[in-house]
């Protein structure tokens, strides 16, 4: 059986399964609960955020990560079923915790399915694309030893980033991609008050650990803001 017939056949079925549920209103929400890791007497809340695989496969979902990667055919189309899975586990399984089990599961696939270097810059990639947040993540602040103190104070330039992401219209009077630079803009300012907690060996080895600069936005074409490409979300 020939590549094209096998993907054929792969997004025939899957397809065919998703409009089935999709039918039978199985939907299942996402699962945003917080994640707390302690160090010391501090607490480091993640949010939404989760690290590892379900990061992965998160990050993977987008073209872009994926175009980056420089992913082969044969790594394309393995990847593609994995992810159209996903969808199908996130419509069918209503139970919490089986539905983060099995994301976890495909996510590690997904990270089987690159090389050794490819995984190493998915992980830059995540560590760009999660901005201030990448700071207060266990592996980060394992790698730099970040203080107690540090990390209160990281936490509350987040707390501040937050408010300021919900004072941006999101009822429409801004344009997508007006919006969508105020946010980045945002993001930019309160990761550079982050890093400013750092010392500067620490900061030297974030940057290190984030590798490359991984473009979020790809601009719009001719000011066309319906072409703009949104941003990834953690």
């Amino acid at each position: 059986m020939s590549r094209r017939h096998r993907r054929a056949l792969v997004f025939s079925a899957l397809n065919a399964l998703l409009c089935a549920l999709a039918s039978n209103g199985a939907y299942a929400q996402q699962d945003n609960k917080a994640h707390s890791h302690e160090k010391g007497k501090v607490i480091v809340r993640e949010g939404h955020v989760d690290r590892g695989a379900r990061d992965s496969l998160m990050l993977l979902k987008d073209r872009r990560v994926r175009d980056e990667l420089k992913l082969s055919p044969e790594q394309g189309i393995k990847l593609e079923e994995i992810l159209l899975s996903a969808r199908v586990d996130a419509m069918r399984v209503a139970d919490r915790h089986e539905r983060y089990e099995k994301t976890l599961d495909l996510g590690r696939a997904a990270e089987r399915v690159l090389s050794h270097e490819q995984r190493i810059r998915l992980k830059e990639i995540g560590l760009h694309v999660q901005g201030l947040a990448a700071m207060t993540s266990p592996e980060v602040v394992k790698a730099l030893d970040i203080t107690d103190d540090q990390l209160e104070k990281l936490r509350a330039i987040r707390s501040r980033y937050h408010e300021q992401v919900k004072s941006v219209p999101n009822d429409g009077t801004l344009a997508p991609v007006e919006r969508q630079r105020r946010l980045l803009d945002l993001r930019d300012q309160f990761l550079n008050e982050g890093v400013a907690v750092l010392t500067t060996p620490q900061r030297e080895q974030f940057e290190k650990m984030r590798g490359k600069k991984f473009e979020i936005v790809q601009p719009p074409a001719n000011g066309d803001s319906r072409r703009t490409r949104p941003s990834l979300s953690f």
